[in-house]
């Protein structure tokens, strides 16, 4: 049909704004895969389909049927289906699809698992729907520069270290002199007290982020917020 107005257009890809991630949560046993559920896709569209006023028509085009045998001699129907679906809006403009769908049982149901397999692989297609949610936006962020290097790179330091700070990371360091030298290194000093106020700052929470702990370090009789 001549699509005038070709609202189905805006629809689904509006619709496609608000499709939600469904992963592949359903596990076949026998062959050992994970897969995404039809039930899992359907449940997804449902609000969404209301929401854009779009429906769905199927078509069956071609149908193929045949018996196969199990490893075990019984008897297993496999069905083969061609089918057009076609999503509608209310001002009657539409987008076919047209999948293959496949399925196998031994009872009744292998052409319903066709439908529901073209179905799946028809809704999935024409809304893109992921698999997977979007990377979490801090995994997107480049990792900040050290603490050290942010410092060694800034155009002018702060006041220097207190010397309460240095007396209190001379007591949290005391006996690891691996790491002292370390701090040294990083921060391109020859002495702790070398290090700016906002350096030592960093250097006190970092090394000891237990304030319960710290309070202990720096003494009952100091105040802790002197430290930062």
């Amino acid at each position: 049909m001549e699509n005038e107005n070709k609202k189905i257009f805006m629809a689904i890809t509006a619709a496609m704004g608000e499709v939600k991630a469904v992963g592949k949560n359903q596990k076949n046993t026998q062959q050992n895969y994970s897969y995404r559920g039809i039930d899992d896709i359907a449940n997804e569209m449902h609000s969404i389909f209301s929401k854009y006023k779009i429906f769905v028509t199927p078509d069956i085009l071609d149908h193929s049927r045949e018996e196969r045998q199990t490893a075990k001699g019984g008897n297993l129907i496999y069905s083969i289906l061609k089918v057009k679906y076609t999503f509608w809006t209310i001002d009657g403009s539409s987008v076919d699809c047209t999948v293959i769908g496949e399925g196998m049982d031994s009872g009744d149901k292998a052409s319903n698992k066709a439908l529901a397999g073209a179905y799946k692989y028809a809704l999935t297609q024409i809304f893109c729907i992921p698999t997977a949610e979007a990377k979490d936006s801090e995994k997107d962020t480049p990792e900040p520069v050290t603490e050290p290097e942010r410092r060694s790179t800034s155009s002018s330091f702060s006041a220097k270290a207190t010397e309460a700070q240095i007396r209190c990371i001379n007591t949290i360091l005391a006996g690891n002199e691996a790491k002292r030298t370390q701090i040294k290194n990083n921060y391109k000093i020859e002495h702790l007290k070398d290090l700016s106020k906002e350096q030592a700052s960093f250097l006190i929470t970092s090394l000891d982020k237990d304030k319960e702990k710290l309070k202990k370090v720096v003494g009952g009789n100091e105040r802790l917020e002197d430290y930062y």
